[in-house]
């Protein structure tokens, strides 16, 4: 099931839409629950080419094989 959620980037207000899953890595990645902080600082970053949400998906399952690499190291 998909969540939308909004927030509000330097030139305009949006919303983002991402399975809830992807949610629960976004807010345990986020410090302090500001998971509208931390989607704003990574999406600074995204190439142009690459949609908000499948780029904050990929982060979300990027960050979860890094853990997974550093738990099996």
């Amino acid at each position: 099931m998909a969540a939308r959620r909004f927030l509000a980037l330097e030139t305009h207000p949006t919303s983002i839409v991402l399975e809830r899953t992807f949610w629960d890595t976004i807010d345990s990645l986020a410090a302090s629950g500001r998971w509208q902080d931390w989607v704003i600082e990574k999406l600074k970053d995204k190439p142009q080419c690459v949609g908000r949400a499948s780029y904050l998906r990929q982060l979300a399952h990027q960050s979860l094989l890094n853990e997974i690499q550093l738990n099996a190291a």
